[in-house]
């Protein structure tokens, strides 16, 4: 297929509101009158002549008729079987295997198996805690701005549209169908209310209360018009619009109701896209009470008996029969089928298509506009994808259906020789039963005649061919290698399970990566598109500041924001492997990388937020905010402060704890001190008293038994050493000098 993105970056470019398109500063008069009465009038049922319309309805049939041919000869039989294949319908195999399928019922759904294994992995990608796609400005100062942008696309898919339904069904019929479809449209729903006033152009302070009402779209000018004799005197009639409901609009869109024709590679870039839906009168008659459509009571008097599609009627079998659809008898109760068209034609002859918009029943146009975009706003999907064509001859289900098909057949064999054997046919001899009755009534009781074993016989077991499970086993080898839903990825195989955590990542990685090849050529061929056209949907037809409340955070985008120069980086397939994996990343990350980073200075607090908020969202927490908080944050910051400022004081309170301390230790000191000096005291030498005294302290004190006499010899032992003079210490004698042996080394030699 063709890339979309270069249809849509030039829409983008054309459609520009702001800079260098921005209107040019006027007068009054000339701004109401602009407002009035448009230079260009748009193309519509009423500006258009009647020849142009006509040209514009033959191209509109001639796109129909090819568009339906194409439907009805190519892609609805291919819709019908590929579900009739999933659904495993009995009718499919009774023409497959007739003879089989009369004796056994069963049939294999290995196809249906396969999507419901690989839908919810494809849709937790998209809508899962990471954004499949990435908004960055193609400059570091655009980057807030894409971040911005991207708060809005992600707010207005998940709060303004069912979303997950959405994905979960487009998936579902590109993996069934090989054919998702998803539609984006603006709604804008509007409670209006006509006034009249009289305008003087004198009156500036009036003038500037209309400008910024008509400006800020709350009111607009439908009429201008000079009053006689009066130059400076309008009458102005304007409505007093209140706007309910104002987003774009993601729906999803059913195979059967699109019709395009088939000579494109892309949807974008076929001359005929249509969407076709069955819708009653009464629908009718309120877009043309809104303004909307035109022609509608000749429309539905044209319109004749509508049926659904062989497609409907195979999905909703309650359609085909006429007495399940109330009808009144009345136009409003009237089943009409509505095509609405996005059609390339030369309406007025200039040699250059021209891209509109019609609405129509039948030959009858309900509305003609100009397609602002220049594209269909259809994105499609498939499974398997064809460069070259939109819907592709070989899918998924192709893939699948023969070994089904083998596997049903082989089945249906074992089950049919399991039950022969178990419920054999029986050889009896007539003439040795004497009582028939009793014997097929199974009473308890047979009369026979000789020996029953030669009466009745059972004839020799039905072999099955011992290659039968070989066969079932390769079926089943063959569609794990085509689709790469194994029971060891489903989770279903407890005896072949790894043994270590290393060997269970990088087999469920290697089963991953095909589904993360299928989710990444989704996101590059449908989110991609679909996001940039969103984005020109703001841009067009926003408010001027969108302002909206996004994770606890209250974000606002301007109208010139959606102007910037931005880049889609694809995120799907960039990952660590399974989400086990990435989980296991990220605490690994916490718990022993940081920490080591962190006494280096790299890793900061900001760090550790961004990857515990990326690990919280991994673990399925959506709203981090209300667990962690941003260091960034005003409420961290005030935090920190705080923190900060107890961190003192508590260091002053303990300073000032180990002040006191040791103020009270001196104190302590000071007075235990003077409380000894203050106690009466009597100091005396022990020399100074009586011997015996002496002998009985030094008794008492070392448990002896010193006498009088011994104490009398040691003091007077004392007293004599004390009384011999000490001599000086020898000294040493002088030696002679000892002179060198004869022969000897002298000088160092």
């Amino acid at each position: 297929m063709e890339d979309l993105n270069q249809s849509l970056s030039a829409a983008q470019d054309t459609g520009g509101l702001f800079g260098r398109d921005a209107p040019q500063q006027m007068s009054v008069t000339d701004w109401l009158l602009q407002q009035a009465e448009p230079e260009e009038q748009p193309i519509s049922l009423d500006t258009l002549k009647d020849d142009e319309i006509k040209k514009i309805m033959m191209s509109v049939k001639d796109g129909i008729d090819v568009a339906k041919k194409y439907y009805e000869g190519t892609v609805e039989p291919k819709l019908i079987h590929r579900r009739k294949l999933r659904n495993g319908e009995q009718d499919l195999y009774a023409k497959k295997l007739p003879n089989l399928s009369k004796k056994s019922k069963f049939v294999s759904m290995d196809f249906n198996n396969i999507i419901e294994w690989m839908k919810p992995s494809l849709v937790e990608v998209f809508i899962g805690n990471e954004s499949p796609v990435t908004i960055a400005g193609s400059t570091i100062q655009n980057d807030d701005t894409a971040t911005n942008i991207q708060h809005l696309v992600e707010y207005q898919l998940t709060r303004k549209n069912n979303y997950t339904s959405l994905v979960n069904d487009v998936i579902d019929d590109a993996l069934g169908t090989n054919l998702g479809v998803a539609k984006v449209w603006w709604k804008r729903d509007e409670d209006r209310t006509r006034y009249k006033l009289m305008f003087d152009v004198n009156d500036m302070q009036q003038a500037m209360m209309l400008t910024q009402a008509s400006l800020s779209g709350e009111i607009e000018i439908q009429k201008v018009k000079q009053l006689k004799g009066a130059p400076d005197l309008y009458e102005v009639q304007f409505d007093h619009v209140k706007v309910t409901a104002n987003y774009p609009v993601v729906e999803y869109v059913p195979p059967t109701e699109l019709r395009f024709t088939p000579e494109a590679s892309t949807l974008q870039k076929c001359k005929f896209v249509a969407h076709r839906k069955i819708v009653k009168g009464d629908y009718l008659k309120r877009k043309e009470q809104d303004g909307t459509y035109q022609n509608v009571d000749e429309a539905l008097e044209a319109a004749g008996d509508t049926k659904y599609t062989s497609a409907d009627e195979y999905i909703n079998k309650e359609l085909s029969d006429d007495h399940m659809r109330p009808n009144d008898g009345d136009n409003a109760s009237k089943d009409v089928e509505l095509y609405e068209c996005y059609v390339d034609v030369d309406y007025n002859g200039d040699g250059i298509y021209e891209h509109l918009i019609v609405h129509c029943v039948g030959d009858t146009p309900l509305s003609i506009q100009t397609n602002e975009f220049d594209i269909a706003p259809f994105f499609a999907m498939g499974s398997v994808r064809e460069s070259r064509k939109i819907f592709t001859d070989m899918a998924l289900a192709e893939q699948v259906e023969g070994l089904q098909d083998l596997k049903t057949a082989l089945i249906k064999q074992i089950v049919i020789n399991v039950a022969k054997n178990n419920d054999q046919q029986k050889f009896i001899d007539l003439t040795s039963v004497m009582d028939m009755d009793a014997l097929l009534n199974g009473d308890e009781y047979v009369p026979i005649k000789g020996d029953p074993n030669a009466a009745i016989a059972n004839p020799p077991p039905a072999n099955i061919s011992p290659l039968t499970m070989d066969l079932v086993n390769y079926a089943e080898s063959e569609l794990e290698n085509r689709t790469g839903s194994t029971k060891y990825n489903q989770g279903l195989d407890a005896n072949s399970l790894n043994s270590t955590a290393t060997g269970i990542t990088a087999i469920l990685g290697q089963a991953d990566k095909r589904i993360r090849l299928i989710a990444r050529l989704f996101a590059e061929n449908w989110i991609v598109p679909m996001v940039r056209f969103l984005i020109l949907l703001n841009k067009k037809y926003g408010e001027p500041v969108q302002t909206f409340r996004f994770k606890d955070e209250e974000v606002s985008v301007k109208s010139e924001d959606l102007d910037i120069d931005y880049d889609l980086i694809i995120n799907v397939g960039n990952g660590a492997g399974t989400k086990e994996a990435r989980i296991q990343s990220y605490m690994m990350l916490l718990s022993n990388v940081y920490p080591v980073l962190s006494q280096a200075g790299v890793a900061t607090p900001k760090s550790y937020y961004a990857a515990g908020t990326a690990l919280l969202e991994e673990m399925g927490l959506k709203n981090t905010q209300g667990i962690l908080l941003d260091p960034d944050s005003q409420e961290a910051q005030q935090m920190q402060a705080q923190q900060a400022q107890q961190a003192e004081q508590v260091a002053q309170a303990q300073e000032a704890m180990d002040l006191q301390k040791q103020l009270t230790l001196k104190q302590a000191d000071y007075e235990g001190k003077a409380a000894v000096a203050s106690i009466p005291s009597i100091r005396a030498n022990m020399n100074d008293l009586p011997l015996d005294a002496q002998v009985n302290i030094i008794n008492t004190r070392t448990a002896g038994n010193t006498s009088p006499q011994s104490m009398i010899e040691k003091i007077a032992r004392d007293q004599l050493t004390q009384m011999t003079p000490q001599a000086p210490p020898a000294q040493p004698e002088p030696q002679a000098p000892q002179l060198p042996q004869q022969g000897g080394p002298m000088n160092g030699q």
